[in-house]
């Protein structure tokens, strides 16, 4: 049989959503496909699970390995898969019956590279379902470096026009990932090897299309890989600001793709601090110093000093206002606020 996905879902300690991400994937109307389970080194229920289903679905295939994390999870799949082309789903999302089926058939109708689609981001009492920004579009290989891609990597001048950086929202040419040798790097190492992949692969496309499909379920856990705290996350964002200038530093488009990425470390540096804000509270005693370091670091100043935040949103544009003078104190305070309507506007 002709494989025409294989879907590929890194495993780890997910026993209590493993299941229902499976069901979801099972319940396509596809036919041609298979699903490679790569069990990152599990030590709950996780391994037992994909054992079972990999014994009854024969399509269902599943790879025991040490963990290594996601990125490189991903890539054990990649090593093995059989399809024409590949997604990726991670194991405690689902996707909707019709998600592949309407991202192959409009990949297949335009002989595209990449079919790329929107999502929904399910939270404990609600959910948001957005289409892609482009969906019904098809871009050629000049569009893609010119209006797409610089729209995954970050915001525009005036903080919008940002379609997202999600490697789970698409269906990829295996094709394209192998002749160009591209593989995830470790999220151990940057705090999004999403972003890394989208550069390597778009820039290596002629043509990707846009759904209008919306069929992936992100689930919003306590405690996900994207949610929780992570101390060293302002040591990786810069990591990930500094490598994405290297591999777009020979692009065309070079100054565009490099704002959007200036954009974009702002956004994260924001999302830093309101961790590190709600990690520790109201000690601002002791916030004061991580915050005021943070602020008069070398990355931060030069991204600040040469970004034109003026047509910015009033809020973002007072956020970048308070770094570029230093202000330890309304830092902390509009991050604390962010905090607070997060949580009303989410889970009450």
């Amino acid at each position: 049989m002709n494989v025409q996905l294989s879907v590929i879902v890194p495993v780890y300690n997910m026993e209590k959503y493993l299941q229902r991400c499976l069901d979801s994937l099972l319940n396509q109307n596809i036919s041609d496909y298979e699903i490679i389970l790569v069990d990152d080194g599990s030590k709950d229920k996780s391994l037992e699970i994909c054992d079972e289903y990999a014994n009854k679905y024969p399509f269902v295939h599943v790879i025991h390995k040490e963990n290594q994390g996601l990125g490189f999870a991903r890539n054990s799949g990649l090593d093995v898969a059989k399809g024409k082309y590949v997604s990726f789903v991670d194991s405690d999302d689902t996707v909707s019956p019709k998600h592949f089926c309407e991202l192959l058939k409009v990949a297949e109708e335009h002989n595209a590279d990449a079919c790329l689609g929107g999502g929904t981001d399910v939270f404990e009492t609600q959910k948001l379902t957005g289409r892609h920004m482009y969906a019904g579009r098809v871009f050629n290989e000049q569009e893609i470096m010119r209006i797409l891609l610089p729209s995954m990597l970050g915001y525009n001048e005036r903080g919008r026009n940002y379609s997202g950086m999600s490697a789970c929202v698409g269906v990829f040419s295996r094709e394209v990932i192998e002749k160009n040798n591209i593989r995830f790097r470790s999220e151990r190492e940057y705090i999004s090897e999403d972003a890394i992949f989208d550069i390597e692969f778009m820039s290596s496309s002629n043509i990707v299309a846009i759904s209008e499909s919306s069929g992936y379920n992100y689930y919003h856990n306590a405690g996900s890989l994207t949610t929780s705290y992570r101390p060293d996350r302002f040591e990786q964002i810069k990591k990930l600001w500094f490598y994405e200038q290297q591999l777009v530093a020979e692009k065309e488009n070079y100054t565009n793709l490099c704002r959007r990425i200036d954009s974009m470390f702002l956004a994260n540096f924001r999302v830093t601090v309101m961790q590190e804000v709600d990690h520790g509270g109201f000690k601002f005693i002791s916030l004061n110093k991580v915050i005021k370091s943070m602020i008069r670091d070398e990355s931060v100043q030069k991204v600040i000093q040469r970004y034109d935040f003026s047509k910015m949103p009033k809020k973002q544009k007072l956020f970048c206002q308070a770094i570029y003078k230093k202000n330890t104190l309304l830092v902390y305070l509009m991050a604390l606020l962010q905090n607070w309507k997060k949580r009303k506007e989410l889970f009450h």
